[in-house]
């Protein structure tokens, strides 16, 4: 190898540096815009914690509760007022009731519920293409390959402009559309990776309760 050859290697190295580290960094900071959009406030947190201290109380000390009020509590508890009360009640049942409600709350667009289930109250909406662990992961991959994908595109642009492929001035217009366009696309299909998954992980874990209930009743009744 050339001494030139050698200079040529090391100076591509040299613009490779900076932009990893952009999609390294932008990456990082989408990550975690998304992570404390999830998380919300500790004063929001404080509030809940107090308002279902009280209900609870409030349950406990009156078990035949009139419906009303009852329904009215349990819808109080979720975020977004417009949940089933049902729906939230019967998630108060499950192991980790503020998982469990979090990952409802996010993740409700893949779920269906219907009392009739019992205490398998909440199933995917699709039997179509959720109806196997199999497909659900395979789903799920391919959201996380589509936002790889479209995050790569966004930065393409300038990927081309250090490759010598296009010029500064073609490589900036193009960034005005993919930047855009790769950055809003790799958010919706993180959001479905997410959504899917934490809808996954509260059926898994409502199921393994279900069995757990139903399998000591089982040993009780032997």
């Amino acid at each position: 190898m050339t001494a030139f050859t050698k200079k040529m290697n090391t100076d591509q190295w040299f613009k490779l540096i900076p932009i990893t580290t952009t999609i390294v960094l932008g990456a990082s900071t989408l990550w975690l815009s998304i992570r404390q959009y999830l998380d919300g406030n500790k004063n929001s947190r404080r509030e809940e914690y107090k308002f279902a201290k009280i209900f609870f109380d409030d349950l406990k000390e009156n078990p035949e509760m009139h419906a009303f009020p009852r329904k009215k509590g349990f819808q109080a508890i979720g975020r977004d007022q417009n949940l089933p009360p049902s729906v939230i009640e019967h998630l108060m049942t499950l192991r980790d009731p503020v998982t469990a409600l979090s990952d409802y709350e996010f993740s409700r667009s893949y779920l269906k519920n219907s009392d009739e289930l019992g205490r398998r109250q909440l199933d995917f909406a699709s039997k179509v293409f959720f109806a196997t662990e199999t497909r659900r992961n395979t789903i799920s991959a391919a959201y996380l390959f589509l936002a790889l994908v479209f995050y790569l595109f966004a930065f393409s642009p300038w990927l081309l402009l250090s490759a010598g492929k296009i010029s500064t001035t073609l490589a900036l217009n193009l960034l005005i559309i993919s930047l855009p366009i790769g950055i809003s696309a790799t958010v919706v299909f993180l959001r479905e990776v997410m959504q899917l998954r934490r809808a996954m992980r509260l059926v898994k874990a409502q199921n393994h309760q279900a069995d757990d209930i139903e399998s000591t009743l089982n040993s009780s009744e032997q």
